[in-house]
């Protein structure tokens, strides 16, 4: 007779071992993809409800703070918050051509547009030291320089007109974490926890 005595106690501890080690390493990887997701997927329905650019969105999203998820802290934020688009905002297309955010922008009536979206008093000028054409708009009354280079010019209180798409960045950002970022945590977990444990039995096998 052969007698088989299984060591539980043993197998349990290197099982926890295992699970303290690889679990959250795939949990942090798992949700750093999640989020990766949620982003790219946010702006993209942003951009489809608003009219801007794609390449607007994620120059100004992306710069945004974030912290990712690691296997001593598993959490990961984003600023999804208040976003401003400036109307004139522009990127060198291919062609040599300038792409706007919005569409080019153009005078009309008394005011200036972009896109679907209409400006009052607002006019189109060339910007400075620059054949690209920008928005203004005057914000305080017209004043004449008293001294220097350009004393007796006039000079005016200008701003660039912008559009705020941080309540539909919100939403959609968070209706992709809900949706699009979960199904990518489940499946990524997986996939990570898999890599790790495979890995670990290469490791052992050498």
């Amino acid at each position: 007779m052969i007698g088989i005595k299984a060591d539980m106690r043993a197998a349990t501890r290197w099982l926890n071992q295992l699970e303290r080690r690889e679990v959250p390493k795939a949990a942090a990887r798992a949700i750093n993809a999640a989020m990766t997701t949620s982003i790219g997927v946010g702006a993209k329905r942003t951009a489809k409800d608003t009219g801007v650019k794609l390449w607007a969105i994620r120059r100004r999203f992306f710069a945004k703070a974030r912290r990712r998820a690691k296997a001593s802290d598993l959490s990961a934020w984003f600023d999804a918050g208040t976003m401003d688009i400036p109307l004139d905002a522009s990127r060198p297309g291919k062609t040599g051509l300038r792409s706007y955010a919005l569409g080019k922008p153009t005078e009309a009536g008394q005011g200036a547009q972009a896109g679907g979206y209409y400006i009052p008093g607002a006019f189109v000028a060339t910007g400075p030291g620059s054949n690209r054409l920008r928005m203004y708009k005057r914000t305080g009354q017209v004043r004449a320089m008293r001294a220097g280079a350009n004393k007796g010019m006039r000079k005016d209180a200008l701003e660039t007109p912008t559009m705020r798409i941080g309540g539909k960045l919100k939403r959609n950002t968070g209706l992709a974490i809900r949706k699009d970022g979960a199904a990518r945590w489940a499946t990524q977990f997986a996939f990570h926890l898999k890599a790790g444990l495979t890995k670990l039995k290469n490791k052992g096998a050498r």
